[in-house]
């Protein structure tokens, strides 16, 4: 966990270097610094070439695919939350698993940042005038939008206490005259117009009732075009074998005491039950997505299910079904 939190492997990924080299970089003691290096050579996450202290490293193909940020599948995001908000709940594993309680608060919320660029990337933004960003890092969410299209107006709904880190934030990127900062709770607060609402880590934070209220909540406030954007790590309906998603239902078990992520499906009924009439979704970084929802119906719907990495159709909401057709997927 300290070589991800030093981003060691996404430095070490194509640019080889020697202990001394590293050490200067991260500021580590030298010693230290050799000895742990060859420590995750040992552990096949390195590669070394060389002898002695003149030795280079970098890194081995195991962790250049899951823990570099050159790839597309970094999973070092997700780990470097685990490791800040639910390392030390895992010592509790047994007693939540025999009590299916909780053994500790949430804490902290993490949005990848590579994950939400390629959206930003992807989605249109170019025929919309506002976004309202909620959840975690709201206003990095707010400012990577705002960045992208100079045209849009961004605004964020969020926490006292995170408004004067949002504000400050908004403040160093020179956009105060096009993201604004609001305080105020989704759940009770009026929720400003907006084109847009992007929902980031949101709805696997709350209960059932919360998610349709809120959902509702945003329904009713976006116009005719409106789009609905939730960018979530979405849990799999048949918990086909895929150790991030495991990982992520337990580790929700230990901090929320419900390991219940909502699922894709699940998404589509709730907001296809509401009015929302058409879904997307775009496959991001690692495990997570973004499933879009459209208020007003979109032509050339499918109900078939793609794993593409491109912006692909969901699913066509009829009167009554909400069934997302494919089989599991491991992605």
């Amino acid at each position: 966990m300290c070589a991800v939190g030093f981003d060691l492997f996404s430095r070490l990924d194509g640019s080889p270097a020697t202990a001394e080299e590293v050490a200067t970089e991260l500021h580590l003691d030298d010693d230290a610094a050799f000895d742990f290096l060859n420590l995750l050579t040992a552990m096949g996450l390195l590669e070394r070439s060389g002898e002695g202290r003149r030795a280079h490293f970098r890194t081995g193909a195991m962790a250049a695919r899951h823990l570099s940020a050159r790839d597309d599948g970094c999973l070092a995001g997700l780990l470097k939350v685990w490791n800040s908000r639910s390392y030390r709940m895992w010592a509790n594993l047994e007693t939540a698993l025999r009590t299916g309680r909780q053994s500790s608060s949430a804490m902290g919320e993490d949005v990848s940042r590579q994950g939400l660029e390629r959206f930003l990337a992807t989605f249109d933004l170019s025929v919309h005038l506002r976004l309202c960003a909620l959840g975690g890092q709201a206003s990095v969410v707010a400012i990577s939008a705002a960045r992208m299209a100079p045209h849009l107006e961004c605004i964020t709904l969020e926490d006292p206490e995170a408004v004067p880190i949002s504000r400050r934030q908004v403040a160093e990127a020179g956009l105060m005259d096009r993201v604004g900062v609001m305080i105020g709770n989704p759940a009770t607060h009026p929720l400003p117009p907006a084109d847009v609402y992007m929902l980031t880590t949101v709805l696997r934070r709350q209960d059932m009732a919360h998610r349709r209220l809120l959902l509702q909540r945003i329904f009713d406030v976006l116009p005719p075009q409106g789009v609905l954007v939730a960018i979530e790590s979405w849990a799999d309906a048949e918990r086909c074998p895929n150790v991030p998603r495991m990982l992520s239902s337990l580790s929700f078990l230990l901090e929320l005491g419900d390991p219940s992520e909502p699922t894709l499906a699940e998404f589509v009924a709730w907001c296809g039950e509401i009015g929302f009439r058409a879904f997307e979704r775009l496959q991001l970084a690692g495990t997570c997505a973004a499933a879009i929802a459209y208020k007003s119906a979109r032509a050339g719907s499918s109900a078939s299910v793609s794993i593409d990495e491109k912006l692909v159709p969901v699913v066509r909401i009829e009167r009554t079904t909400y069934r997302l057709q494919g089989g599991c997927s491991t992605d």
